[in-house]
């Protein structure tokens, strides 16, 4: 799968998608653990992510690149602080990070709420697995439809098959519920890390269209070697939707 010449690049999914995150650059695509894996022992506060797991799992290599898109970067920047030393940079891919790009307010009177919407109804205990059961099709073919620049060019019935396939599994759909459930807690920890600045090189790029596309400006103040920008004809899932200029705007 990998050219041996080619630097490998470590991906946290941002959503646990299967099969169908090896796309473009070489990468090792891992789903995170909480969606409907128990193949790492869970610690991280109600997600399933403990960040010393992450790294004795073989997730993060030794001084490799860290791609982190959507939810992935939800651990990637804590990770990122933890282990800075273990990174030769990492990339933020249309994220939301809570505390960052995502505030804790939701205005109705935006009219892009409805970009927003699924962060309070995945908060709410139970009711979310008991209307999405045997529905999850209906879930992901709304967010392809409503969260790319062009979903006909990026998703195939292939690839929503697999989709449906690990969020049908026992467990997969409360994993990624999960993440949502505990965002207020992520906001209380990652305020404790803006006192620091990351030093490694960080790449935060959002899609024109996607649900962050202000993370460059967003994730300056964080670091000392921050750069990013916009990908254009992107929704909010950049690997998917333009590989070939992430490729381009990678280190």
């Amino acid at each position: 799968m990998f050219e041996r010449a080619q630097p490998i690049v470590d991906r946290l999914a941002g959503m646990s998608d299967g099969e169908t995150h090896q796309r473009g650059r070489a990468c090792l695509g891992d789903d995170l653990v909480a969606q409907g894996r128990a193949d790492v022992a869970a610690q991280f506060p109600r997600q399933g992510i403990e960040l010393g797991a992450v790294g004795g799992a073989g997730f993060i290599r030794d001084r490799d690149e860290a791609l982190d898109q959507d939810i992935g970067s939800w651990v990637a920047y804590p990770y990122a602080h933890a282990y800075e030393d273990e990174l030769a940079g990492v990339v933020f891919l249309d994220a939301n990070i809570p505390g960052v790009t995502l505030q804790p307010v939701i205005r109705l009177a935006d009219p892009d709420y409805w970009r927003g919407f699924h962060f309070l109804f995945n908060m709410i205990e139970d009711l979310p697995e008991a209307l999405l059961a045997g529905r999850e099709r209906i879930l992901i073919e709304w967010f392809f439809n409503h969260k790319t620049a062009n979903a006909m060019a990026t998703f195939d019935a292939a690839d929503i098959d697999e989709y449906e396939r690990v969020y049908s599994r026992l467990g997969g759909m409360r994993g990624m519920l999960g993440y949502y459930r505990a965002v207020m807690q992520d906001m209380k920890q990652n305020e404790i890390l803006f006192s620091r600045k990351l030093d490694l090189a960080v790449l935060a790029l959002g899609g024109d269209q996607g649900s962050a596309p202000d993370i460059f400006s967003a994730m300056q103040p964080l670091g000392t070697n921050v750069r990013g920008g916009v990908v254009e004809k992107s929704g909010h899932y950049i690997p998917e939707e333009q590989p070939h200029r992430l490729a381009e705007m990678l280190p």
